[in-house]
C-alpha cells in the first residue's frame, strides 16, 4: 500500500514537471524570444533618416512597414519564422524632389512589380514614378529567419526576389528612392525586424538580481548611401514594470562610437553593386534608445533607437561650415531613428 502511494506521488511529480515544460516561458521571466510552432503576430516598423547639413531639407526619408510573422516550427531550440510584408508606406523630400508611395492605394498594387526601367527610359519618368518603382511589388513578399533560443538570427533563407533585389543587389534607381529601400531592407535590418542583435546579450540576465546591470554588444550601424560600420551598444536593465497585467522589462540603450571591428559576412556590401557616396566618420555617444520586452513570452513590445552619424562625402573635401555655435550645425550628419513595435 505504502509502495503504491509512493508511485502515485512520483507520477504526480513527473506530471507536474511535464506541464511546466509544456507551458514553457509562460511560467518564468523570459528574455529570449520563446517562439511556439504556429504562433502568429505582427509588428510595425518605422525608419526615418534625415540628412542634416548647413541648409535644411537635404534628404529626409520616412518609411512605415507592417510585417506579419508566423512561426513555422521550433526544433532543438531553433525557430523557423516566416516574415511577410503586409503594407508599406514611404516618402522622401530633398532640395528638388518630393515623392511618396502607399501600398494600400491602387498605385501600390500596380502590375509593374519589376525594378525600375533601364537608364534610357528613366529620364522619361516623373520623379514620383521613379520613386514609386523602387517600392512597387514589395507588398506580399517576404523571407524566412532561423532564430536560436537566445534571440540570435542564425540565417535568412528564402528571400523573395523583390526583397533580394533591394537588400543584396544593386540599388534599384539611385537617389530616387533606391538608397531608401536598400536601407529599409538591408540584410542587417531584416534580421533586426525579427530579433534585434542586442537581445541575445540578455540571455543570462536575471530580473531580480540584475536590475541596474548592463551588457555590451558589438553591432552593425547603417545610414543611407554609405557602407555600414561597427559600433558598441550597452544595454541596461532599468526596471520591471506591470502593464495590462503583463510583466515587462524596460532596458535603456546607450550607443558608443565606431569601433575597429570587421563587419559580419551578411553586412558586407558587394563592392561592384554598391559604391558608397558617403563615409561614416563617427557616431555620437549617448543614451539613444529603449527596449521593452514582455517577460511572459520574451517578445519585443517596443524597440527604439536613435543615433547621429557624422559623414564625409566620397572624393570631396570638407564642406564649408556655417558660423554657428551649434555643434550639430557645424557638421554634416544623418539622424537615423528606428522603431520596432508590437502591433495589437
Amino acid at each position: 500500500m505504502k509502495k503504491n502511494a509512493t508511485y502515485r506521488h512520483l507520477s504526480l511529480f513527473l506530471l507536474m514537471l511535464l506541464l511546466c515544460a509544456a507551458a514553457g516561458c509562460a511560467q518564468i521571466d523570459c528574455f529570449g524570444p520563446c517562439f511556439k510552432t504556429g504562433q502568429k503576430f505582427s509588428r510595425k516598423i518605422t525608419l526615418v533618416c534625415d540628412m542634416r547639413m548647413m541648409f535644411p531639407g537635404a534628404d529626409h526619408q520616412k518609411n512605415e512597414m507592417i510585417l506579419n510573422y508566423q512561426v513555422r516550427d521550433v526544433r532543438s531550440g531553433v525557430a523557423t519564422v516566416d516574415v511577410t510584408i503586409d503594407s508599406i508606406q514611404a516618402s522622401m523630400r530633398s532640395l528638388s524632389v518630393r515623392a511618396s508611395f502607399d501600398s494600400g492605394k491602387s498605385q501600390g498594387d500596380s502590375a509593374k512589380s519589376a525594378p525600375a526601367s533601364p537608364k534610357k527610359s528613366r529620364s522619361k519618368l516623373s520623379h514620383q514614378d521613379r520613386f514609386r518603382n523602387n517600392f512597387v511589388g514589395l507588398k506580399g513578399s517576404g523571407y524566412t529567419a532561423r532564430v536560436d533560443r537566445n534571440g540570435k538570427v542564425l540565417e535568412l533563407i528564402g528571400l523573395d526576389k523583390r526583397i533580394k533585389s533591394a537588400a543584396t543587389g544593386g540599388i534599384v534607381d539611385g537617389s530616387w528612392g533606391g538608397h531608401q529601400v536598400a536601407l529599409l531592407l538591408s540584410p542587417n535590418n531584416l534580421r533586426e525586424y525579427v530579433s534585434p542583435a542586442c537581445v541575445q546579450m540578455l540571455a543570462d540576465m536575471d530580473t531580480e538580481t540584475d536590475l541596474g546591470k548592463s551588457r555590451v554588444s558589438t553591432e552593425v550601424v547603417e545610414i543611407p548611401r554609405a557602407n555600414p560600420v561597427m559600433i558598441r551598444k550597452k544595454i541596461t536593465l532599468k526596471e520591471i514594470a506591470v502593464k495590462d497585467h503583463e510583466k515587462q522589462a524596460i532596458l535603456l540603450l546607450e550607443i558608443y562610437p565606431v569601433v575597429d571591428k570587421p563587419l559580419p559576412e551578411f553586412a558586407r556590401e558587394p563592392a561592384k553593386n554598391r559604391r558608397p557616396e558617403m563615409i561614416i566618420k563617427r557616431v555620437d555617444k549617448g543614451t539613444m534608445g529603449e527596449l521593452v520586452i514582455s517577460l511572459s513570452d520574451g517578445q519585443i513590445v517596443r524597440f527604439k533607437e536613435k543615433y547621429f552619424a557624422e559623414i564625409s562625402l566620397v572624393g570631396m573635401k570638407e564642406l564649408a561650415r556655417p558660423a554657428s555655435a551649434d555643434k550639430k550645425a557645424k557638421k554634416t550628419y544623418y539622424l537615423v531613428e528606428k522603431t520596432i513595435e508590437e502591433r495589437l
